[in-house]
């Protein structure tokens, strides 16, 4: 839906470019069109371009570039942490919007530039006894259980299950809108999950032809293959062994 750059290359102040079904940069060399579509790249990690020092502000803060992305038309239900379904409203994990807003901060003050902290922008609980849950491993939200008397109202093998009996117990939950950290602790879990629900996003040049060979062809290919074969593992095992066998 829409990319949100600050203290990235021109893009110092915060900057949100919308995003449609066909969407046109037009303007002079070197405005920052190019910029735009490297971001999402570097976002979605499509490997043709990494982040680097050089890609912060010059006159703004090179320890804060940040790269934001807002998605739609996810998946009603998604299965995320403890294998159990649930969805990103009831996660509390979507922007005022209504939108899955992922915030990808760098440090490029640095010599080498190091992977992004990872947040979800949302309007998230804040009241005593309901924040910071989804960061929990499973048996702080189990022992909350107990001792709040929920163990009835829950399934305690499943977090979600656990998170949604507390936020119901707390009653009201002072949502504000913060930054939900997904690269720490349980939030991890959260993140991995989520990843395998966002677009795949691969960059084209324009300039040249283009063969089956060249990476921004095989690199979307690369995932599909990865996406196909994942939960395979057995399968493919029988395969080894029978080939071994023969």
């Amino acid at each position: 839906e829409k990319i949100i750059l600050q203290n990235f290359r021109r893009y110092k102040e915060r900057t949100e470019i919308p995003l449609d079904d066909l969407t046109a940069f037009i303007g002079k060399n070197d405005v920052g069109k190019s910029s735009i579509i490297e971001a999402l790249n570097i976002f979605f990690d499509g490997g043709s371009i990494k982040i680097e020092p050089g890609d912060a502000s010059k006159s703004g803060d090179a320890k804060n570039v940040i790269i934001d992305v807002a998605v739609s038309d996810l998946p009603q239900k998604l299965t995320l942490d403890s294998g159990a379904q649930s969805t990103l409203e009831a996660e509390h994990l979507l922007n005022a919007d209504g939108q899955l807003e992922i915030h990808k901060g760098y440090n490029c003050a640095v010599q080498r530039v190091g992977a992004a902290k990872i947040f979800a922008r949302a309007i998230h609980p804040t009241a005593d006894g309901a924040k910071e849950l989804i960061q929990k491993p499973n048996k702080e939200p189990k022992q909350i259980i107990m001792d709040r008397g929920l163990e009835a109202k829950c399934k305690q093998n499943e977090n979600p299950s656990m998170r949604q009996a507390i936020y119901q117990d707390v009653g009201e939950l002072q949502l504000q809108e913060q930054d939900v950290p997904l690269n720490e602790e349980n939030g991890k879990a959260i993140w991995a999950a989520i990843e395998k629900y966002l677009p795949v996003y691969a960059l084209f040049k324009s300039d040249r032809p283009s063969t089956d060979q060249d990476s921004e062809v095989q690199n979307p290919m690369k995932v599909a293959i990865q996406k196909a074969i994942k939960g395979m593992d057995g399968e493919l095992a029988k395969v080894t062994e029978k080939i071994k066998e023969q």
